[in-house]
Parts: structure tokens; C-alpha cells; sequence
């Protein structure tokens, strides 16, 4: 298994494996209730979205999908995001932003309501030499990232 992410009511965990499946289970007995055949070669990232009814993932093929939460748990987006496999997911405090960290050395923002890009993290613009490995938001908005250059980036989102 690759990732964990818990509801916002706390009724379903979603368990990222490397298969490339998403299991969602039940949190009282962990019961298998649904299982995404997500991300082809391996699923890696998500996160449930903060005020809507979707769990979004990302795997080794770079795209990040959305999931309905209800009934068959139904795929509702399909983006090619990265370049190389996406390895963490996290919403901002405020459920405004979206950032997604890659493989291909970039972390990237996205609007959390419409998933629309708005912003690169990338070497040019200070960022990481190699992988992005993961992801933190501070209160203060801010984001933070952590790659395999043994670096910690803390960058301010516009």
C-alpha cells in the first residue's frame, strides 16, 4: 500500500496500492466495500476533497482522477497532470487549492473546485532537482515540499 486518506465524515478509508487499485473500506471493521481499478501500473496519492462527495487519486501513469462517493464510486475526471508518477495529493486548510507532487520533479496547484491548473513548482522557480515526494500546507497557506534532492521547499501560493 502507497497512501492513506479518511473521509471528512470519517465513514470510508481509502487505501492507495501499488496494483494500481484503490480500496475503499468501512472504518468500524476496515471491510472491503469498493475497489477502483484507479491508475494503471500503480496508485499512489489521494485525498477526499473537503466540500465536495470525491476522492481524488493519482498514480504512476501522472494522471490525477476523481471519484464519485457514492453507489459504484463512479470516475468523474480524468487529467493528465504530470509527466511521472504522482505521489502525494493534499487539499490547502482553506480547501481552496489542490497540489499534487511528481515523479517529474514538480509540484503543481490546482483550483480545488474546478481542478483547473494554476501554478508549476519546478526547478526554474526554485523548486526540486529530482522527485517531489511530498506535500504539506501550513495554516498560514503556504505549501510545502519534500523530494529526493534531500530538500524542503516551502513555497507561497499566489
Amino acid at each position: 500500500m502507497r497512501g492513506l486518506a479518511l473521509s471528512n465524515d470519517g465513514q470510508w478509508l481509502a487505501a492507495s496500492c501499488n496494483d494500481g487499485f484503490v480500496l475503499i473500506l468501512d472504518t468500524i471493521d476496515f471491510n472491503e466495500l469498493i475497489t477502483l481499478n484507479a491508475h494503471v501500473d500503480g496508485a499512489y496519492g489521494l485525498a477526499f476533497h473537503p466540500t465536495k462527495q470525491v476522492l481524488i487519486t493519482g498514480g504512476r501513469d501522472g494522471h490525477m482522477r476523481a471519484w464519485r462517493m457514492h453507489g459504484q464510486w463512479a470516475q468523474v475526471l480524468d487529467v493528465p497532470a504530470h509527466q511521472g508518477s504522482i505521489y502525494s495529493i493534499a487539499f490547502s486548510p482553506d480547501g481552496r487549492y489542490l497540489a499534487t507532487a511528481s515523479r517529474d520533479k514538480t509540484a503543481k496547484v490546482w483550483d480545488a473546485q474546478s481542478l483547473e491548473p494554476l501554478a508549476r513548482l519546478d526547478r526554474a522557480a526554485g523548486g526540486h532537482t529530482h522527485s517531489v515526494n511530498a506535500l504539506l500546507w501550513l495554516p498560514d497557506g503556504s505549501l510545502v515540499t519534500a523530494g529526493d534532492d534531500k530538500r524542503i521547499v516551502q513555497w507561497q501560493v499566489p
